[in-house]
């Protein structure tokens, strides 16, 4: 049962590290896991030795809490590939929008004059990507509407994008 709840917490931390956490901290976490890994490593090779050494078997709570933060470890490993693909997902899903809601934005242009200050005032519009959300997002002077978010791992790259260019830029 023990096993089971573990197995539970693991597959439960993998997805919450794979899709939720900053690639660059995710990078910076699995080499700062390795000062614990290594000591781990360590007390379960010497207790193995131990017990081959002796014929005896020495207390398992060691062993199995070393092991247990060594599948941790491994698991924070393992999530920085689909980390990596989740994070391009958002990206290429957050590139996409402008496109999407770009109908809806000059429907709105055609009826008022102008862009709209906020999306909130767009009668209708496609769900919002969560790299857009506050502080990042849509703005509009009025004549001209951007798109911006942050590049996932970037700590202070962002993406932007303007009406005016239709393209997407990398600010650093």
């Amino acid at each position: 049962m023990k096993f089971l709840a573990y197995l539970l917490f693991c597959v439960v931390f993998y997805n919450s590290v794979a899709r939720f956490v900053d690639p660059f901290l995710l990078m910076v976490g699995s080499i700062l896991s390795l000062y614990l890994a290594i000591p781990c490593l360590i007390v379960v090779v010497a207790v193995v030795v131990h017990e081959c050494v002796t014929g005896r078997r020495t207390s398992r709570r060691a062993l199995a809490l070393a092991i247990g933060i060594l599948g941790l470890i491994a698991i924070l490993w393992l999530a920085i590939p689909s980390n990596a693909f989740y994070a391009n997902r958002a990206e290429a899903i957050a590139k996409a929008y402008p496109d999407e809601i770009a109908h809806h934005l000059e429907s709105y242009r055609a009826t008022h004059g102008h862009y709209p200050t906020s999306l909130s005032e767009l009668p209708e519009k496609p769900s919002i990507p969560r790299l857009m959300h506050f502080p990042y997002g849509y703005r509009s002077d009025g004549n001209t509407y951007y798109f911006s978010f942050p590049k996932p791992g970037g700590l202070i790259d962002s993406w932007h994008y303007s009406s005016e260019y239709h393209t997407w830029r990398l600010l650093d």
